[in-house]
């Protein structure tokens, strides 16, 4: 293979926006899939703009992916829409597991034939959230633990060709989504390192889990939160009252 090839969805915003640029930066090919138009223009960036939900979005990624090999499948695309019990939808709960967990799935029970025995990798970004529950979307957090468990049995399954499958999952992010939170200053505060991770981090340490460096980590669900599931608030809280840092 002259050139890698990286399959990436959600290429548009935060994180998969950082790992298209940063991946094509450092040489590799990206063929990327999101919802929203992506008019990034780049001689080794392939666009596919569809909706993981559409009924035919698989077979469109499944055609245009052919035959050709890849380094590595990275499942970031991700939707968080609200829906809480109190006025439960269950389209919308349908629709997060299906983009966020069972497409995952799917495209690399698809690709697994363009997967190459020994040196690729799966990576899927999964969310602090997985280990909560979920509040103004039960769907979302559902839905990241699902993947959280999807990434363990596919690494089982393809660990006999020495194929790897792992997961990130990341806390608070400085991307649009975590803005639009409104809730930096907590997130900041609940957070030991004292800060949200940049994207530039997340994709350090997913360059880390398709790279060289990482080739006997495999089903392994990766925390990059600063700290942030860590910690028991009420325990926290205990400590600081005990010790006297606040009333």
């Amino acid at each position: 293979m002259s050139q890698p090839i990286l399959f990436i969805t959600g290429t548009t915003n935060g994180i998969g926006h950082a790992l298209k640029n940063y991946f094509l930066e450092t040489g590799h090919f990206v063929i990327g899939v999101d919802k929203e138009l992506d008019k990034y223009e780049h001689t080794n960036f392939e666009f596919i703009h569809k909706d993981l939900a559409d009924n035919d979005a698989l077979n469109v990624i499944v055609d245009l992916v052919g035959s050709r090999e890849l380094l590595a499948i990275v499942n970031n695309a991700g939707e968080f829409a609200d829906n809480p019990l109190d006025s439960f939808d269950l389209e919308r709960f349908n629709r997060s597991q299906l983009v966020n967990a069972t497409m995952p799935l799917a495209i690399v029970a698809k690709l697994q034939a363009n997967l190459i025995d020994g040196k690729s990798s799966v990576v899927s970004v999964t969310s602090g959230d997985a280990y909560f529950a979920g509040h103004g979307d039960i769907g979302y957090a559902a839905s990241k633990a699902s993947l959280a468990n999807i990434t363990k049995s596919m690494a089982a399954a393809l660990g006999e060709r020495n194929i790897r499958v792992n997961a990130v999952a990341p806390g608070w992010v400085d991307t649009d989504m975590g803005e639009d939170a409104g809730i930096d200053d907590l997130a900041h505060a609940k957070t030991p390192l004292g800060r949200n991770a940049t994207p530039q981090e997340i994709v350090d340490l997913i360059e880390y889990l398709i790279g060289p460096k990482s080739t006997f980590v495999s089903g392994s669900i990766i925390n990059i939160d600063g700290g942030y599931t860590a910690i028991d608030t009420v325990v926290q809280e205990e400590f600081k009252r005990q010790r006297g840092d606040v009333s």
